[in-house]
């Protein structure tokens, strides 16, 4: 698996280069780090240095600055994840004859986006105005063909969860932070065993990450979940969810430093919440919290 970088989405656009930095801060730099932790690796073009940042600088020019830790940590990435090789125009796939229009270029073969169709990556995009969804689209031999667009940390963990590079675990975990859930730092994973020991299929999962995406967002901005979430004993919640069939979802949760850390879960099965779940989480919340 590789993802190319969009040349186009580098044309000067950046007015200053603290602008430009910010944006690597805000933008770039969370994408890359994704793309290292799943040992993702990026193709690049020849001209990757000589793309411009603002008018008067280039790429090479601003990894030559010292002493700003988000171009120390944006120099180590690329060295890392493409720099050091290959290039895709070493083998271009789109130097075949076909004509691939787009309106960012008069080259009608042999640029990223022709690339990027060809090898069936997506591209990995600089904050730009023109490339802020989630397709491109050009024409190759005048037909219309679509490229995904990763442009901010959001679509890359939404396009990587769409085209089954992560699983539904792995994308909750990058989209919220939530490293320390699940058990997962004391060599346990609740999430795994839930969906196991209940037969979860993809849909009830689906379903389960849904309601999780709108609690969290309903904690963010201090709403009320309402039915998403009861308090049980203290600071010891339980996120709840209803599945088809009339089944109900439950997975214990706290807060700390104004994170949410789930724990256990199971079916429910009667009115009451069984007791041995409740004590099980709220050991696991005494080791976490």
């Amino acid at each position: 698996m590789s993802v190319i970088i969009n040349d186009f989405s580098l044309d000067g656009q950046f007015k200053e280069i603290e602008t430009f930095i910010e944006s690597l801060f805000d933008n770039m730099i969370p994408m890359l780090d994704i793309l290292e932790s799943l040992k993702i690796q990026m193709l690049s073009s020849y001209s990757i240095y000589e793309l411009k940042v603002t008018e008067n600088t280039k790429l090479y020019d601003i990894i030559k600055i010292k002493g700003v830790p988000e171009i120390v940590k944006f120099k180590k990435q690329l060295n890392e994840l493409f720099f050091d090789e290959p290039f895709w125009e070493s083998e271009p796939l789109s130097d075949n004859g076909s004509v691939y229009e787009c309106e960012f270029s008069d080259k009608t073969n042999i640029h990223c986006l022709a690339e990027a169709l060809e090898r069936k990556n997506s591209v990995l995009s600089f904050e730009h105005d023109y490339f802020k969804q989630g397709v491109i689209i050009i024409k190759k031999d005048g037909a219309d063909s679509t490229i995904n667009n990763l442009y901010s940390k959001e679509s890359l963990i939404e396009n990587f969860r769409e085209v089954g590079i992560i699983d539904s675990l792995k994308y909750l975990l990058l989209k919220h932070n939530l490293k320390d859930s699940f058990g997962l730092s004391l060599g346990k994973n609740y999430f795994k065993d839930l969906r196991e020991e209940t037969n979860l299929k993809e849909d009830d999962i689906d379903v389960i990450i849904e309601d999780i995406n709108k609690l969290i967002d309903f904690k963010s901005k201090n709403l009320d979940p309402g039915r998403l979430s009861k308090t049980i004993d203290g600071k010891l919640k339980e996120f709840r969810t209803s599945l088809s069939d009339s089944r109900e979802i439950r997975i214990f949760y706290f807060e700390v430093d104004k994170r949410i850390v789930f724990l256990n879960g199971f079916l429910k099965k009667t009115q009451e919440t069984p007791k041995n779940e409740i004590d099980k989480a709220k050991i696991l919340m005494n080791k976490l919290k």
